[in-house]
């Protein structure tokens, strides 16, 4: 049975955000292709460990109250030489500096790109720099540059080559597909490149498609330019046909932003499936970012069907029109949203669809043959 340590600069059980999310089931489903699998975690917040996610980890070994790189490398140095393991697993680029990768050039090295963090951080400060200090407290007060479409239009953001210098030191780098990952495999020679759509196990979910729309949010900025471009542009569209209509919005970022007419914000839940449960679909506003949107594929789980903005930088599982609905403009998501909304069976007709493509498609299994090539691929040659 092969070792693993696993970095994470925090704690994922349980996890809290879309991209923890993915992570878990990565390591679920490495623990079922035999790996034994020790995480390393620099905790900077606390959270509960969930017992029932205990079974993943041999050990879980938690580094407090280090801010220092050269501390925090040592620190994972020291653990490497206990464990010794085979596999050496980082999550992001921005963390590679914790690892001597000349010391631990015989384990086999692996990164996870959720996304070109280089990228994202460029849109980011653009984004932010937009708030000129003023963190919008109402509806009112929310500038129109904020929310939108054109905002990231002719800003050409690209990798930095650093970026790829780190892929490049990896034995494997595995990616979401999106449009990250043909370019890893094209810039980086030195380095395997996996790469996959989210995949989620299997949710036991029986929606009774009550007049409810699910928002989920994070805490990342592209989650603010979405919020504010919901509430300013496709909210008014909707109530204006349907005045009772009914948002729950949930996640993390719900607690970063002043309330809207017709929604109630719940911040972080931990039982998802009461949530979706009496949904009839959810939201998925943000046009901008990297990665991909895990609350997609997870809503088609759940058998609810999603409406969501086009993205042409993420990979979206959506079937327009059989599994949910993509929009293009303000007026359109609402009309989608109306759609499902009001029509019990539409949504349900599509939410079923929407399971039955998940489940098939975006599954346990899926990953599992594309991980098991971590046992099978013979680890590359360094020049």
């Amino acid at each position: 049975m092969k070792k693993m340590v696993y970095f994470h600069h925090k704690l994922n059980c349980p996890p809290l955000t879309g991209a923890e999310l993915h992570s878990h089931e990565i390591l679920k489903t490495m623990k079922d292709l035999g790996f034994k699998i020790y995480i390393f975690v620099l905790e900077t917040e606390q959270r509960p460990v969930v017992m029932r996610d205990n079974w993943i980890y041999e050990e879980v070994f938690i580094s407090k109250n280090i801010t220092s790189k050269k501390r925090m490398k040592k620190k994972f140095s020291d653990y490497l030489d206990k464990v010794v393991p085979d596999y050496i697993f980082i999550n992001y680029a921005s963390w590679d500096f914790i690892l001597d990768h000349k010391k631990y050039a015989a384990s086999t090295r692996i990164i996870y790109n959720h996304h070109f963090e280089s990228i994202r951080l460029k849109m980011t400060e653009a984004y932010l720099k937009k708030f000129k200090d003023h963190f919008p407290s109402s509806i009112d007060d929310v500038h129109p540059e904020l929310y939108s479409q054109d905002f990231f239009i002719n800003k050409n953001f690209t990798p930095d080559p650093e970026e790829y210098r780190i892929y490049n030191q990896y034995d494997f780098t595995l990616a979401i597909e999106d449009f990250g990952a043909p370019l890893i495999k094209q810039k980086c020679s030195k380095t395997t490149v996996i790469s996959f759509p989210v995949t989620l196990s299997p949710r036991d979910c029986k929606p009774k498609y009550q007049k409810l729309a699910l928002y989920t949010m994070s805490p990342y900025t592209f989650a603010f330019q979405g919020y504010y471009f919901f509430v300013k542009k496709i909210l008014p569209l909707i109530v204006k046909k349907a005045p009772l209509f009914r948002t729950r919005v949930i996640g993390l970022g719900s607690d970063l932003f002043f309330p809207a007419p017709n929604m109630v914000c719940k911040n972080y839940v931990l039982d998802l499936k009461a949530e979706y449960q009496q949904a009839s679909l959810s939201l998925s506003p943000a046009f901008s970012g990297t990665g991909q949107q895990i609350k997609i594929i997870e809503s088609m789980h759940f058998a609810v069907p999603p409406v969501a903005m086009r993205n042409p930088m993420q990979f979206n599982p959506i079937e327009h029109a059989k599994t949910g609905f993509i929009a293009d403009t303000a007026e359109e998501f609402a009309h989608y949203t109306l759609q499902l909304y009001l029509d019990r069976d539409l949504a349900q007709t599509m939410g079923k669809k929407a399971q039955e493509v998940a489940q098939s498609y975006y599954n346990h299994q899926l990953l599992k043959n594309k991980l098991r090539s971590l046992l099978e691929i013979k680890k590359p040659l360094k020049n």
